[in-house]
């Protein structure tokens, strides 16, 4: 496409300005001679202060878009009686179905060649319109062939390439102004948007699935400049990897709590949640019914790579909470045609509750199984309320590059736990009411072996300081124990005396 037509339509409430009449039931909007001036319909509309619409006033607005062109329309709508609830504007457009309108604030609509319509009926309603042409012009650019999310802070149009094909998934912003946005990205069928058009990221949103090629390539075309605070992602992954997956939604991440209900009747299940801050964690509280819920750290992958937990509702009651780490996360859910199952997401610190002992989970970096990011993780477990417990814990991944620390603490409730000296040097710190163990590439912990920290409180943290590494993997346990906080201290002493020494 070589250019495009900026089409504004508003409504507002001034009654004395001349409205054009439309004898034969259509009036047509062609590109004008020079597309560097706006054209305002009506002419005595300047951008501001639209006319009112006499009662059963009924147009219909022809928009001819050329080859190569499309059109923009910012349309607003406003009824003098707000509780009316009859549609004033339809839209009719090549690549949806009609939309009747019976509010909007500067929404945007789209229309690609050859065009499409704008039907005005009044009937009582008090409506008011008018609308300039503006084009903007933009080009068309290859990104690359590797899976990946695209945002509104380069609005350049993408073709994405797969192994095998392109699976495409909308998360959509949660700010209502925005939403209008969804309807200015088209993905087509192919290389280029002479393929078939699939529609528009708003209708991707509603069906609530996955839209795939029928080959490698899928073209995005945004119809509107850079909004990079819209918050709006698109997820592209090969559809090798999500060929299985029947109803597949995008979730965005955000402090509420969110519950899912899903059943595997026409087969697995799963949404894909994002934070653009990857040290944010995002907590599985409850899972119930039948069937698996697998999570994985990032996008469904067919290797299992990064397949960080599997959950069964028969055995996982004391797995739970637990919380995840990263910008992507993915649940799937699978069984037989009649599985059901419920799960409860939230962001808050309900990972750091436990109910009673023999609870078990893990903490993972925030990059897991994923490649060539750096790493971050920190948590804090505590004992059931009231009482020590023996934290188990079991080292099963960790990468040291230089500068990549792993502390470990446990405390009596009255700690401070990090202290900033030393940091490239193992160290057993003892403080009054806390112990910290440090280790880096010099001091290595025990890999595979279980450590034990009877305390009330364990704290972890893991950080590669911007160094691209492998990340952490800590499986834990909360235990009964008998222990003193006195003997808290000296056995952890005698453990990494007896490690190290």
């Amino acid at each position: 496409m070589k250019a495009a037509l900026l089409f504004l339509l508003i409504v507002v409430f001034i009654a004395e300005a001349e409205i054009p009449a439309c004898p034969t039931g259509t009036i047509s909007f062609d590109p004008p001679l020079d597309t560097s001036i706006v054209t305002y319909y009506p002419k005595s509309f300047n951008g501001n202060n639209a006319p009112l619409f006499p009662d059963n006033y009924q147009c219909n607005y022809q928009i001819n878009v050329p080859q190569e062109w499309w059109v923009e329309i910012q349309m607003t709508v406003q009824l003098a009686n707000q509780l009316d609830e009859r549609v004033s504007v339809v839209v009719v457009d090549q690549i949806g179905p009609t939309e009747g309108i019976q509010y909007a604030s500067q929404d945007s609509f789209y229309f690609i060649s050859p065009g499409g319509s704008v039907q005005l009926s009044t009937t009582t309603t008090k409506t008011q319109l008018d609308q300039p042409f503006l084009p903007n012009l933009i080009n068309l650019n290859i990104s690359d062939t590797v899976p990946k999310f695209l945002d509104l802070s380069n609005t350049v149009p993408y073709v994405i390439s797969a192994e095998t094909r392109t699976s495409v998934l909308v998360i959509p912003t949660l700010d209502d102004k925005y939403q209008h946005l969804l309807r200015g990205i088209l993905i087509f069928d192919g290389l280029t948007w002479n393929s078939t058009c699939f529609g528009t990221v708003k209708q991707l949103w509603k069906s609530k699935t996955q839209w795939v090629s029928t080959g490698k390539e899928m073209t995005v075309q945004f119809l509107f400049g850079a909004s990079s605070d819209s918050l709006i992602r698109l997820v592209f992954q090969d559809f090798e990897n999500t060929r299985n997956i029947k109803h597949y939604e995008g979730i965005r991440s955000d402090s509420e709590d969110k519950v899912f209900s899903f059943d595997a009747t026409k087969g697995p299940s799963a949404i894909i949640t994002y934070d653009a801050q990857d040290q944010s964690v995002e907590t599985l509280r409850s899972f119930g019914g039948d069937g698996t819920l697998d999570v994985y750290a990032g996008g469904i992958t067919q290797s299992k790579k990064n397949l960080i937990a599997t959950y069964s509702i028969s055995s996982d009651s004391l797995r739970l909470p637990q919380q995840f780490y990263g910008n992507f996360k993915t649940y799937v859910f699978s069984g037989d045609k009649h599985s059901q199952a419920t799960f409860s997401l939230v962001r808050d610190t309900s990972f750091s509750s436990t109910k009673t002992t023999g609870r078990t989970g893990f903490i993972s970096s925030n990059h897991w199984g994923q490649d060539g990011q750096p790493q971050y993780a920190s948590a804090i477990i505590n004992a059931p309320p009231g009482q020590l417990a023996t934290f188990s814990l079991n080292i099963h991944s960790v990468d040291f590059t230089p500068g990549t620390i792993l502390a470990l603490t446990g405390s009596n409730g009255k700690s401070n736990v990090y202290d900033e000296k030393d940091q490239l040097q193992f160290t057993c710190i003892v403080l009054h009411h806390c112990k910290t163990f440090r280790f880096d590439v010099n001091h290595l912990p025990p890999m595979n072996q279980t450590i034990e920290i009877v305390s009330d409180k364990l704290s972890l943290s893991f950080n590669s300081n911007g160094v691209v590494n492998r990340g952490l993997y800590v499986d834990f346990k909360v235990m009964n124990t008998s222990k003193s906080v006195s003997c808290l201290f000296l056995s952890l002493s005698f453990l990494i005396l007896a490690i190290f020494n």
